[in-house]
């Protein structure tokens, strides 16, 4: 007899025992025909369906399966809720197998241009632009011109769009502070004038 094994998950069958056997017990084989055993792997490791969890709640979530979060825009699914996962909700693994760690996105919902006027420096753009906008799948560019402006140099003075949602694929213009008007010196105050004192009646 040839004794054929199979490594199987079990719920209820503990680690290396036998969860079941092709032919049953007492049956008469050949002595070249194969018997084919399932042994028990033990629990498997489920993988959750994110689907029903916020990106909030599957922060929170614990356990042995290891879960990359990541967030992309997305014009038609809410900040927060889920958008995909790379490994299929209910795939079984193997803890000892060194289970493959899970990517799963979540939305960043529309993206949204602050208002950077007067607060941000030119050279702050591309690490911005990079950061808010390109490393979350939206493609938001800029162009630059320069203006007249009492502004310090460099700084952002103008801007096509601000202080609203974009969709995801949109280009704004910036201007550029020169530099270079001396800015409006205020204004001395003025001295008040001293009142003349009142002169006494003169008495009947």
């Amino acid at each position: 007899m040839k004794l054929v094994t199979e490594k199987v998950f079990s719920q209820s069958i503990s680690l290396d025992s036998v969860v079941s056997q092709q032919t049953a017990a007492g049956t008469k084989i050949a002595r070249q025909e194969e018997m084919k055993v399932q042994i028990s792997k033990g629990k498997p490791l489920v993988v959750p369906n994110y689907a029903n969890y916020t990106l909030e709640e599957a922060r929170e979530l614990s356990g042995k399966i290891s879960a990359v979060l990541k967030s992309t825009y997305s014009e038609t699914i809410p900040f927060g809720h889920f958008i995909s996962q790379n490994i299929a909700a209910g795939t079984e693994l193997d803890e000892k197998d060194n289970p493959p760690t899970i990517e799963v996105v979540y939305s960043e919902g529309r993206p949204y241009v602050k208002d950077l006027r007067k607060n941000t420096l030119e050279g702050d753009l591309p690490k911005l632009f990079f950061e808010t906008y390109s490393s979350k799948g939206a493609n938001i560019t800029y162009d630059v011109y320069y203006l007249d402006s009492d502004q310090p140099k460099g700084t952002v003075v103008e801007m096509s769009s601000y202080g609203e949602y974009l969709p995801l694929n949109a280009n704004l213009t910036i201007g550029i502070s020169l530099g270079n008007i001396q800015p409006a010196a205020d204004s001395p105050a003025t001295a008040n004038e001293p009142k003349e004192e009142e002169q006494p009646e003169e008495a009947d």
